[in-house]
């Protein structure tokens, strides 16, 4: 049974040249992932799908998996989540290498990363409101040529914008690539415009979530596995990672679990915390709402060690959404 898997899961696609070719210049080990929550709650099903999507598949490549709290929304932040995430994926036994890496903590390296892109001419003020853009007014029209000032530091910059205008990135003339995917069907952009001039850095002062994940997930991460909610979005990602001169991790979006309704099962929809859960019958479940064949385990450490050599990618279902029960 297991040979015959393990000789089904050598046709997995492999990544694009230009993904190999950025993998080059990660530094080992060769194969990382990341299990990346936000600290807005407790974690429910639908976050349990994607860690363990994620952590089962890098130990079937023999690479690392990391936890990382994405914290740059602090008016999202609920008192005491962050460590209760902790302790539920260590209560899961979700296999986690090396300490927490928290995105508060990596400021820095998101003001490079948007002086990198002003360098470039990539970016420009938006002073647009939120009622003018939803009258239909062309943001690019009016703020395109407001680039920022190159000569000043990027945190006077900052300063100065907070409150009065987000960042946007210029997506002119982008075209002609490809956003690969190794369970979703492959994103073609012709031309990035399309995809309309992201904000990059908010109004409020706080970076965006784009800019942070993508600078995160192109530092030392060679696969990305998460959510199919997240796929629609991930060609401004790997816009911004290119951009960046930052190598692309390959892409792999599981199904969202839904409810009976076709709701997704979130926090934003009030999913039932897991944390209280019997952890070795939850993660069976999930491993068959992953698209793989049911094995008998006593333990979650037996559970671990055998999931990693079961897994097959091939066999996750290529759907976005799909109902757990």
């Amino acid at each position: 049974m297991i040979a015959k898997r393990l000789k089904k899961c050598a046709s997995v696609k492999q990544p694009n040249a230009s993904i190999e070719t950025a993998r080059s210049n990660v530094t080992a080990p060769c194969f990382a992932g990341r299990f990346a929550p936000t600290p807005s709650g407790d974690l429910h099903i639908g976050s349990l799908v994607a860690a363990v999507a994620s952590a089962v598949h890098m130990r079937s490549l023999q690479g690392e998996h990391r936890l990382r709290i994405d914290d740059i929304d602090p008016p999202r932040i609920v008192a005491g989540s962050e460590s209760r995430i902790v302790d539920a994926v260590s209560y899961f036994g979700i296999p986690v290498d090396e300490p927490v890496i928290k995105q508060s903590g990596r400021l820095a390296s998101y003001q490079d990363a948007l002086k990198s892109l002003a360098s470039a001419n990539r970016v420009f003020a938006c002073y647009c409101t939120r009622r003018e853009l939803d009258r239909g007014v062309n943001c690019v029209a009016n703020c395109r040529q407001t680039r920022l000032d190159q000569t000043k530091p990027i945190r006077d910059t900052l300063s100065e914008l907070r409150d009065k205008a987000a960042i946007r990135l210029d997506t002119t003339g982008v075209s002609g690539f490809i956003v690969d995917d190794v369970i979703q069907k492959a994103i073609t952009v012709d031309d990035a415009s399309s995809l309309g001039h992201p904000v990059i850095w908010r109004k409020d002062g706080l970076v965006s979530y784009l800019l942070a994940t993508s600078v995160d997930d192109s530092d030392g991460i060679s696969h990305v596995v998460r959510g199919a909610d997240l796929w629609p979005g991930t060609a401004a990602q790997q816009i911004v990672t290119q951009l960046l001169d930052r190598p692309v991790p390959q892409w792999l979006h599981v199904p969202c679990a839904v409810d009976e309704h076709e709701q997704k099962l979130g926090k934003q929809t009030r999913a039932p915390s897991i944390h209280n859960a019997d952890a070795l019958t939850l993660l069976q479940q999930v491993w068959q709402f992953l698209g793989q064949q049911p094995f008998a385990c006593g333990s979650l450490e037996a559970f671990w060690d055998l999931c990693p050599e079961l897994w097959c990618v091939t066999a996750v279902p290529t759907i976005t959404t799909q109902r757990i029960d």
